[in-house]
């Protein structure tokens, strides 16, 4: 009995702690939302202590950190693209991309064919010739399809980080903080 009644007291003791963090973020939910400074449009200089070199991002969010006795404990700041002082380009995954890295439409076309002309090789290899999975001529004419398959994703990730008219992660978190808020963020 007396572990019974000690394991039921720990289960209370830990629901009673969930419901004073959910008490807690609800109702900082609100002032934490206050706490935003939305910049757009405002080519911001960082410094990035671990390279030792500054940054430029055209958009960020800075949101004062509060710990939960409400006590200041730091600024964050939120940004999902960047600029090198030399012109390279950041984004998330990508953090560090030359411009002319950026891939052109016909460099994506070609990819894309060059996968389906690899699948057909490939086809044509099993059904066409009759040969099965373990031949070493399909061997090695899947590894190619799958090396060129993956570059090709490469391009796409690398294409979709960058493209010009995508709505990035921190607009995407704009977008959904101001509808709870009533307004509209600037993109």
């Amino acid at each position: 009995p007396f572990l019974q009644v000690h394991l039921e007291e720990q289960k209370y003791v830990q629901q009673r702690q969930q419901q004073q963090q959910q008490q807690w973020l609800k109702s900082h939910a609100e002032a934490a939302l206050n706490c935003c400074s939305w910049l757009p449009d405002a080519p911001l200089q960082c410094l990035c202590a671990a390279a030792e070199a500054s940054i430029t991002a055209q958009q960020m969010l800075a949101v004062s950190v509060l710990s939960p006795d409400d006590s200041y404990f730091g600024l964050a700041l939120l940004f999902d693209s960047w600029r090198h002082p030399d012109g390279c380009l950041g984004a998330p995954g990508w953090p560090y991309v030359s411009p002319d890295q950026l891939p052109k439409q016909q460099q994506m076309d070609d990819a894309a064919a060059a996968v389906r002309d690899q699948a057909a090789a490939v086809r044509q290899l099993k059904q066409v010739q009759g040969l099965g999975n373990k031949e070493p001529a399909v061997v090695e004419a899947v590894a190619v399809l799958q090396t060129l398959k993956q570059q090709l994703a490469d391009l796409e990730s690398l294409q979709e980080a960058f493209q010009g008219d995508r709505q990035g992660t921190l607009q995407q978190l704009m977008q959904l903080l101001a509808a709870k808020q009533g307004y509209t963020v600037p993109i």
